[in-house]
């Protein structure tokens, strides 16, 4: 994900997290090390983990991955939606993945597989540049399948929120 995204993604989880129905979460992919820190110390006797070299040394280090897989979505999360009587009048969670991308952001390749494959899977998934194209993106779906989840407006508590980080240059 760019720098430029980071305020998108802030905006598009705030807005879903304003619906008591929709729940959606930051997804980090990458790799890092763990292991037994070497730490040193200064001339004054005090500790420190970053050397003057400004490394950090690890024994016995283990590569690590964390989040989903390259190409997951930057938010992943769900929707709680009432299934009408033609969808067996359950309600169930749907697996919501979205790619956030400034105005003119293009999904990479494997972002693009792995939403395809979401899509597929039945999930809403899809790449949404504020939160009026998170709201059309789960209305589709929406119409699509029959379902009935309140989505027509941003909660006031979110739209404050979005507002106050616009204002403030929205920094992560």
């Amino acid at each position: 994900m760019g720098l430029f995204e980071t305020p998108i993604v802030r905006k598009l989880i705030v807005f879903a997290n304003g619906f008591r129905h929709i729940r959606l979460f930051r997804n980090n992919v990458g790799a890092g090390w763990v292991g037994e820190v070497v730490k040193w110390r200064d001339r004054f006797g005090q500790e420190h983990i970053h050397h003057p070299d400004g490394t950090v040394r690890i024994l016995h280090g283990r590569r690590i991955k964390f989040g989903l897989i390259n190409g997951a979505s930057d938010t992943v999360g769900a929707v709680s939606v009432l299934v009408t009587p033609a969808m067996v009048g359950k309600t169930i969670g749907v697996a919501l993945c979205v790619e956030a991308k400034t105005e003119k952001g293009v999904a990479k390749r494997h972002q693009e597989i792995f939403l395809a494959q979401a899509i597929r899977m039945g999930c809403i998934a899809g790449i949404a540049r504020n939160p009026e194209e998170l709201n059309n993106l789960i209305a589709s779906w929406l119409r699509r399948f029959g379902g009935i989840a309140g989505v027509a407006r941003i909660p006031e508590e979110a739209e404050g929120i979005i507002k106050e980080w616009e204002k403030n240059g929205a920094k992560e």
